[in-house]
C-alpha cells in the first residue's frame, strides 16, 4: 500500500556488514555501563547498528527498561529507541506501544507514531498524529516530515502537498 512506501528511513534497519559510523563509534567509546538511561538507551542502538548486540538481545532489553517501573518507562529517549526498533523489525503495534503515553510530550514519539501509523496502514489515525504532533511546534521539521507521510500516504493531492512540503 501507499502508506507502506511512505515510511521514512528514520528507523531503516541498519545491515551489520557495513561498518559502523564515526557516531556510533563516539557512542560505542564514550558511554560508560553507569551512564544516564538516556544514554545506556542510545548505547544500545549503538551496539545493534555495529552488530555488538542482535536484535533480539536489544528488544528484550528495552522491554524491561521501558516496562512499568522500569528505568526508562517515563523515558522519551529510551522509549524512542525502543520503538525506531520495533518499527525495524517489522513490529509497528509494538512501536505504538513504546510510544504511548508520551507522545503528547515528546516530538520525536510523536512522529514514530505516525511512521507506526502509516505502517498499520492507517492514515486516518496518522494524519490525527500528526496533526499532534503539529500543535506541539508547528514550525519543527519532524511536525512537516510528518505532514508529507500523511500526505504521500493519503495521495491525490494531499500528496502533491507532501511534495510542495518536502521542497
Amino acid at each position: 500500500s501507499r502508506a507502506r512506501h511512505a515510511r521514512s528511513t528514520f528507523s531503516q534497519p541498519h545491515h551489520s556488514s557495513t561498518p559502523p559510523s564515526p557516531s556510533t563509534k563516539i557512542v560505542l567509546n564514550e558511554v560508560a555501563d553507569d551512564a544516564a538511561q538516556p544514554l545506556l538507551a542510545v548505547r544500545l542502538l549503538a551496539r545493534l547498528r555495529s552488530g555488538k548486540v542482535d536484535q533480539e538481545a536489544a528488544l528484550a532489553s528495552l522491554a524491561e527498561w521501558v516496562a512499568p517501573g522500569g528505568p526508562g518507562a517515563g523515558d522519551p529517549t529510551t522509549r524512542a529507541v525502543a520503538a525506531t526498533l520495533h518499527l525495524a523489525g517489522g513490529d509497528p503495534v509494538s512501536a505504538l506501544q513504546a510510544c504511548h503515553g508520551l507522545a503528547g510530550a515528546a516530538p520525536e514519539l510523536a512522529a514514530l507514531s505516525v511512521e507506526a501509523l502509516l505502517a498499520l496502514d492507517r492514515p486516518d489515525a496518522a494524519e490525527r498524529a500528526a496533526r499532534a504532533l503539529a500543535a506541539l511546534d508547528d514550525d519543527a521539521a519532524l511536525s512537516h516530515l510528518a505532514a508529507a507521510w500523511v500526505g504521500t500516504a493519503l495521495g491525490g493531492a494531499r500528496a502533491a502537498e507532501a511534495g510542495t512540503i518536502l521542497e
